[in-house]
């Protein structure tokens, strides 16, 4: 009796520590911990072929091709079974003919007729949200397009730069003020230019509760303006991601901009460095991982973007395999410092030159294999805090051979990368790892023990691998026991039975 009245008095404990917390006690997540998938709206995915236009041209690769809102809603799924946690929309403001990239503004106010509807807006953010995912729309702030009703308005002569072409990104005066690409440049200096760009952001967000803005060329506006505009919005949404992209990516400059409000800002140099590099084989890691050494872990990473050829064609240039290519380079950048940043397409090794080129229509009808390696990746980088948090040292590197230690808290994982043309063997110390551990891998599912104060390292050409370092399991003596005890014990019982049997007939 006293035990059941004990398990009675328990019972309200145990639901009240079982109940899932709340949105509001949930601990929230950083942009370091996201894995971002940037889409190109009109070349994503066509879910509603009645708001195509009569411009839609497949064949025209400055021309719409059909993509839509509803499209990314049809196709969650299939990204959050890649593991990705944000998705970041290219720009789906009203754009003037021919403006399926979005930069061509007509009408900060208004959703792309192409693309669909602010309901249809809303819907993709409230799907998303449901799968615990977020969202992040491009904005653009520094220009409009040609023929905005602006540019020919005497009264707002004081919303814009003089027209000079943007030539020289160092010179911070040139790159300020300068028209980039012909577009009329926004004076965000302006009171009133500044006053409506960012109730016009903030409107979007306590409308549609996005969860992030994502700048292209941020720095051709000046810091305070996004110290001001990431102040504002954070009255609206405090947990608001604000991940941005450079011109200039001199050190200084990506200094102040972080400091400016940016959770994250693309790292170019990595994507320099790394994009040739992957892209061939036998080549040395030396130059990217000295990147990776020197760069915040709060910037984020990528091997191709929308403003990039991409890294396929480096791959088919080279006469390697891009898949192959693709899982070597994406097994580095989901286990380095830094937030990985997927170009749309780059899941099924889209071909593409240079913009427009680089943004062709998505064909789903391809290879799973790629996608399911990106999704085994994913699950690593979440089940293991060290790949987002921890610090980042080097064991080993030579020849296209490298072999990194993760570290954080009491957590350590290696990661080995074989990027030649041959099978590798490295043997490294207990020392620099840990003493009689097991090294336990989740890739290719190969495992192995410390030797003689040693980890040996056998792995095959052109393979990754995640080691999680884990205690030695030794000899199994419950398993053993029962392979054992069993079978004596079923022996004694045939005999027993046949002692039994024999009394009885006597």
């Amino acid at each position: 009796m006293r035990r059941q009245a004990l398990k009675l008095l328990l019972i309200p404990f145990l639901l009240f520590y079982s109940l899932p917390v709340s949105a509001d006690e949930k601990e929230e997540k950083t942009l370091q911990e996201e894995l971002i998938y940037y889409v190109v709206v009109d070349r994503f995915n066509n879910g509603n072929p009645h708001n195509d236009g009569d411009d839609l041209d497949p064949d025209n690769p400055d021309a719409y091709h059909g993509g839509d809102l509803e499209g990314i809603i049809k196709k969650l799924d299939y990204l959050q079974e890649m593991g990705f946690t944000t998705i970041a929309l290219s720009s789906i403001f009203a754009n003037e003919a021919s403006g399926y990239a979005g930069d061509l503004i007509e009408d900060h106010n208004k959703v792309e007729e192409h693309f669909g509807s602010l309901e249809d807006l809303k819907r993709l953010v409230n799907e998303t949200h449901k799968r615990d995912m977020k969202i992040m729309l491009e904005f653009v702030a520094d220009h409009v397009g040609p023929n905005h009703p602006w540019v020919e308005d005497e009264k707002k002569l004081q919303w814009f730069h003089y027209k000079v072409e943007l030539t020289d990104v160092q010179n911070e005066e040139n790159r300020l003020k300068g028209w980039y690409k012909g577009l009329p440049d926004l004076a965000t200096e302006n009171p009133e230019t500044r006053a409506y760009l960012i109730d016009t952001a903030k409107w979007w967000v306590e409308e549609t509760k996005i969860d992030g803005y994502y700048i292209d060329h941020a720095d051709t506006i000046e810091p305070e303006f996004w110290q001001i505009f990431d102040g504002e919005i954070e009255k609206v949404n405090k947990n608001f991601y604000l991940l941005g992209s450079l011109l200039d990516n001199r050190e200084e400059t990506i200094s102040v901009y972080k400091e400016a409000g940016f959770n994250s800002l693309l790292n170019e140099r990595f994507f320099k460095e790394a994009s040739d590099m992957f892209a061939n084989i036998d080549q040395p890691f030396t130059d990217v991982s000295k990147v990776v050494e020197q760069s915040s872990k709060k910037l984020s990473t990528f091997i191709d973007s929308d403003n990039t050829v991409r890294f396929t064609r480096k791959s088919i240039e080279n006469q390697q395999h891009p898949g192959i290519r693709l899982k070597i380079a994406f097994s580095y950048m989901y286990t380095i410092p830094g937030t990985p940043v997927v170009y749309y397409g780059s899941e099924i090794a889209i071909d593409g030159g240079d913009p427009p080129e680089n943004r062709p229509l998505m064909n789903f009808q391809s290879d799973e294999e790629l996608i399911d390696y990106i999704a085994k990746l994913a699950t690593i980088r979440k089940s293991l805090p060290a790949l987002t948090n921890g610090n980042y040292k080097v064991l080993y590197e030579k020849d296209g051979m490298i072999l990194f230690k993760r570290t954080f808290e009491d957590e350590t994982v290696i990661v080995v990368i074989n990027n030649t043309s041959s099978s590798q063997n490295v043997i490294i110390p207990a020392s620099e790892i840990a003493e009689n551990k097991e090294l336990q891998g989740l890739v290719t599912g190969d495992s192995f023990e410390e030797q003689n104060g040693e980890y040996e390292f056998i792995i095959d050409r052109e393979l990754a691998e995640v080691y999680e370092l884990k205690e030695k399991q030794g000899l199994n003596l419950p398993l053993i026991s029962v392979f054992i005890v069993v079978p004596v014990l079923f022996v004694l019982f045939l005999i027993a039975a046949k002692k039994r049997g024999q009394k009885n007939i006597s």
